[in-house]
């Protein structure tokens, strides 16, 4: 997080400049010149809040408007909400909720990992989140720790749509976007093609970090990583995970994390009620002692 561009793009805009209702703060990201995320301050609401530039020549810009509109109106608490959508010269803006509890990857650096109870609470609320993404014809296609959110009291947002795909918009193909731990295998291949049954598999690796501390596939670039999701096998992600979890539950994570979509689970609502039959301990995040110092729900 940073005032300064990144890989050498310089912001379109500047600290001080005046969006709508919003005054920019400080740069988050700048992922390259047609995408740009900024800390604001909302005058009218007197709270902060991200702002998500999108330029009219990027890959989303036409989606960009109505998955905003659906975060907008959607009533899924677990979603993070789009406030108000604008634009800015070339840019469609976007203003988001703001995160005070920072993003879930942050507090694995400070704590390790999460309790199985916690665990349960968080993939249950990212469940729900993803019900409601599918039923709408959407697909996230980049879930993980970095991009799920907390609220000041602690409550679960997933977040960050920057390269979700949705019913109505359809890409050229074949293409390989996203980031490579959290693939699944049919992704590292094409990610174009990548549907519903993607996120469950980047889900159940998503758990495997929070339960055990650590990620199950390397942060490092795709050809290596993507090689290694391809080959891996659920059942060393049972494995490793037994001395942290019940077996009930790690077969259901086995069941998400198969290497082909069609062998993982149809939806998420049967995800959820294999949890409710579990009855399984669920305990919500408390608020963080020591919040992320900057934090996004971008």
């Amino acid at each position: 997080m940073t005032d300064d561009a990144e890989d050498g793009f310089a912001p379109a805009f500047f600290p001080g400049e005046i969006i709508g209702d919003c005054v920019l703060q400080k740069a988050h990201r700048i992922r390259d010149e047609r995408q740009e995320v900024w800390f604001a301050f909302d005058r009218k609401r007197n709270a902060p809040a991200v702002l998500k530039f999108i330029r009219d020549d990027h890959r989303n810009a036409a989606m960009a408007p109505a998955l905003a509109e659906f975060l907008a109106h959607s009533q899924c608490r677990s979603l993070i909400r789009v406030l108000g959508t604008g634009n800015a010269g070339l840019f469609f803006v976007a203003e988001l909720e703001y995160a005070p509890g920072g993003s879930l990857s942050a507090r694995l650096k400070r704590e390790g990992k999460l309790t199985f109870a916690q665990t349960v609470h968080v993939m249950r609320e990212v469940l729900c989140a993803l019900r409601e993404l599918h039923r709408n014809g959407i697909v996230h296609r980049d879930v993980k720790s970095g991009n799920i959110w907390l609220t000041e009291k602690g409550e679960v947002k997933l977040g960050d749509f920057g390269i979700a795909r949705m019913e109505g918009f359809p890409e050229t193909g074949p293409d390989v976007f996203g980031t490579p731990s959290a693939m699944s295998p049919e992704q590292t291949l094409d990610t174009t093609k990548a549907d519903a049954r993607t996120d469950f598999f980047s889900l159940s690796s998503m758990v495997y970090e929070l339960l055990s501390g650590r990620s199950r596939f390397p942060h490092a670039g795709l050809k290596e990583t993507g090689k290694l999701i391809r080959e891996s096998r659920p059942e060393g992600l049972m494995r490793d995970l037994q001395p942290f979890s019940t077996m009930d539950f790690v077969r259901l994570l086995g069941w998400m994390a198969e290497p082909e979509p069609g062998n993982r689970p149809p939806d998420a609502d049967v995800i959820l009620d294999e949890l409710d039959s579990l009855r399984l301990p669920d305990r919500p995040l408390l608020q963080p002692e020591t919040p992320e110092k900057e934090n996004t729900a971008e």
